[in-house]
């Protein structure tokens, strides 16, 4: 019977050292986010679109369909489809290695009316 007790806190201690540590971050860093928004945003808006007064949110990491991938918004001003100007709230997602895999509109689901904005440098 004190054979059980030994093995059964032998594997519950096994299984507390592979955790790592508190305060060990085990994901990839953020990817420096405004830089490559600011040098992309000509590719990820039409060139009719005129994007301008561009403001944009901190990063976050977030789940997608595509899995597990960092999260920004961006506030801008931009021509629509008619040509008049109009103010649009996009959600921008990124991958580790700041690869931006897609760009919509935001939703309200996005969180983006929640976030703070400063003002985007462009490149």
């Amino acid at each position: 019977m004190r054979t059980r007790g030994g093995i059964a806190l032998a594997v519950a201690l096994g299984g507390c050292a592979s955790a790592p540590p508190p305060g060990l971050r085990t994901e990839a860093p953020p990817p420096p986010y405004q830089k490559i928004i600011a040098e992309n945003l000509d590719v990820m808006f039409a060139q009719d679109a005129k994007m301008r007064s561009v403001s944009i949110s901190g990063i976050r990491r977030g789940g997608t369909p595509a899995g597990l991938q960092w999260r920004v918004c961006l506030r801008g001003t931009a021509n629509n489809v008619t040509g008049g100007p109009g103010a649009h709230t996009y959600v921008v997602f990124m991958d580790d290695r700041g690869q931006i895999t897609d760009r919509r509109l935001a939703r309200r689901e996005d969180g983006c009316d929640q976030e703070r904005y400063e003002r985007l440098a462009r490149a």
